[in-house]
């Protein structure tokens, strides 16, 4: 462990000895991490350990190494509070801010590792305000777990005088107690503790004297050897939580009583708090931005050139001969960088804009608040749509909005899950809303537009099951989860021994309830299933013939309002022809029928050869299923066909 100043000396030496590549150091009682682009890590890890006086070549064997990709996805999931020994603590950030500010004061923070790490502070400040629970540490977690015990008023022994023990006192005092015992082996820093004659301090040979008297023992000391043994207790009531690594409470005790240790902890914070699953899908949606961030960069020095060859030609040529002249080599040049990007065409659409200079691009709007629901899926598919965002905008700054809607809280109104969205999206509270397709109802809201429909994913429903359950496997009377009479219909038309029961709650509270038991397996959107990384689960998909889809499943949409020019033009490269004429197409055909996603109605439409292809389907009280096709420049007319049809 290394304090702040012995960090600024290390980074002294090394400024001294002309050392030029970025570094970033962090030591905490809990870590000590180094972080450099420099060619040779061991080099500034054999200096430290000199100037620690640990030039033993074994302590290397104590460092674990990181490099690309894992090293970026180490310190955003450093900033979540993930590699914390409490999950989402908060001292941490605090921490990384303190030694990202030593660093930067000797010039060690340049342009990767500086935007690396702002980027990490930003996350893990959104995570505190919109997933964790605030109060998270060691203290507030000690004082929950007495809390549950509901003693009037307990006998406490804190064994430990550091700031963990400190904050555990901090929150222990608020509440009732009898005594509160502080142990240390240096007596004095205990009496600090002993605020009023309730609070004794007690030094290390008194600890075994009123062991067996104690409600409540908390080890928060960093000792390296067991300082509670089985053979002193002998009372079977007593409580133990040990919050050290190594232990400081022999194990063994666990067997006659109960006794708590950081793993508890953590399951405990996440029973209380469900969010740190969503937390690990953030960190690779943050990840995947900043490596796209890198790859972006090395375009720049081109694109300069490019700027000042159109500067040198315009003497010589009309625009329009520039640009034709110009763009030739612009895209044999970023077809030859883009190769190994993850999506090339985003990548050189964004410089045709910047070469054509388009005027929305030049304007001072570098802010863009976007507004969606709080649920793992919502928030996935929004952050999705942030990385197309970023990689044709490198220099927006996208902000999440979450917005509560009627749907979240159970309230059964038409367009409960985009309602509360919209509201704020016409109040000019937001700038986007970021909606699922399938859930904003047919009908048009006046002063807002669909600015832009990106590709659709699967639109597929399918089943999961924790069993690997098939469907054709499920047993007789298995209970299949869906609150969509559309699917109920479907599955019934196949097995009709299934005891369908409706479940309600986002996708992550299904799945809870489907990890918990209370059904078999679960109907689901493919697209929502994949968003969130759980394809694993799904044991059955089944075709659009089998269960006709619900209008616009799979597809997003980005509503903004029809005046927004600015933001209308910012969107526009996510649109995507096709899909926004297919999901016209079937949102036709539910405004003709007349009904919304809780109604029995789906229909899917596709192009092929240039024509489309619609299947639609409704239920009276059978489900009804029909294929039509038509002219793509017809939309509306095959749409209308197809319900009159199938209505007759």
């Amino acid at each position: 462990y290394l304090n702040e100043k012995e960090v600024e000396d290390i980074l002294k030496f090394l400024k001294d000895n002309e050392f030029n590549d970025e570094v970033y150091i962090i030591s905490t009682c809990n870590r000590f991490g180094i972080f450099s682009n420099y060619k040779n890590i061991y080099d500034i890890l054999k200096k430290v350990l000199e100037f620690k006086k640990l030039s033993n070549k074994n302590d290397l064997d104590y460092f674990k190494f990181y490099e690309n990709e894992n090293l970026i996805r180490h310190i955003f999931r450093l900033s979540a509070g993930l590699e914390s020994q409490v999950l989402g603590e908060h001292q941490i950030l605090g921490q990384m801010k303190t030694f990202y500010n030593i660093s930067l004061k000797f010039g060690f923070i340049k342009e990767n590792f500086g935007e690396l790490l702002r980027r990490s502070f930003k996350f893990g400040k959104f995570l505190r305000a919109n997933l964790y629970n605030k109060n998270l540490s060691f203290g507030f977690l000690v004082s929950e777990i007495i809390r549950k015990f509901n003693f009037e008023e307990p006998n406490i022994l804190i064994i430990g005088t550091g700031e963990m023990a400190f904050g555990i006192f901090n929150n222990l005092k608020r509440t009732k107690f009898n005594k509160i015992f502080i142990a240390s082996r240096e007596f004095n820093r205990a009496k600090f503790f002993a605020l009023n004659k309730n609070i004794i301090p007690i030094s290390y040979d008194q600890i075994k004297e009123i062991l067996n008297k104690m409600n409540f023992v908390i080890s928060a000391s960093n000792v390296s050897s067991y300082i509670v043994n089985l053979d002193d207790v002998k009372n079977e009531k007593i409580i133990f939580i040990d919050l050290c690594v190594p232990r400081t409470i022999d194990p063994k005790i666990g067997s006659r009583c109960r006794l708590y240790n950081l793993d508890d902890l953590n399951d405990f914070i996440i029973s209380e708090n469900k969010n740190f699953l969503l937390a690990e899908v953030l960190v690779e949606e943050e990840v995947k931005k900043f490596i796209g961030w890198l790859r972006e960069r090395r375009s720049y020095p081109f694109i300069k050139n490019i700027k000042f060859y159109v500067d040198d030609l315009i003497s010589e040529y009309e625009k329009d001969k520039i640009i034709d002249k110009v763009l030739h080599n612009v895209f044999s040049k970023m077809k030859e960088i883009a190769r190994d990007f993850d999506n090339p065409e985003i990548f050189l659409s964004a410089i045709e804009s910047a070469i054509l200079n388009k005027p929305f691009i030049l304007r001072k709007r570098k802010q863009i608040t976007i507004g969606t629901r709080g649920s793992l899926l919502a928030l996935s598919q929004t952050k999705e749509i942030i990385n197309k965002l970023k990689e044709i905008y490198p220099d927006f700054d996208f902000i999440i909005k979450i917005i509560k809607t009627s749907g979240d809280v159970g309230k059964n109104v038409r367009g409960a899950f985009v309602k509360e969205i919209r509201e704020e999206l016409l109040n000019g509270e937001i700038d986007i809303a970021v909606h699922s397709l399938k859930d904003v109802p047919p009908d048009d809201v006046e002063s807002l537009t669909f600015g832009a429909i990106p590709k659709r994913a699967d639109p597929r429903d399918v089943m999961i099951s924790y069993q690997n359950l098939s469907f054709n496997n499920l047993p007789y009377g298995a209970i299949v989860g869906t609150s969509s009479p559309r699917r109920k219909i479907q599955l019934l038309e196949m097995r009709k021994d299934l005891k369908i029961i409706p479940i309600k709650g986002n996708i992550d509270t299904r799945i809870r309830k489907l990890k918990n038991g209370e059904v078999d397996a679960l109907i689901l959107a493919k697209a929502g299933i994949d968003r969130i990384g759980l394809s694993f689960l799904i044991t059955k998909i089944f075709d659009v013939e089998e269960i006709v889809p619900a209008p616009g499943q799979g597809a997003l949409v980005l509503e903004v309002r029809k005046g927004d020019e600015f933001i209308l033009n910012l969107i526009k490269p996510l649109d995507d022809f096709e899909t926004r004429i297919c999901v016209i197409a079937e949102r036709l055909f539910m405004k003709e029928v007349g009904g919304d996603c809780k109604f029995p109605i789906g229909a899917y439409a596709y192009i092929k050869n240039n024509q489309l292809f619609i299947i639609g389907m409704v239920s009276n009280p059978y489900p009804k299923k029909l294929t039509i096709t038509g002219d793509i420049e017809n939309v509306e007319n095959v749409s209308k066909e197809l319900a009159y049809r199938l209505l007759k």
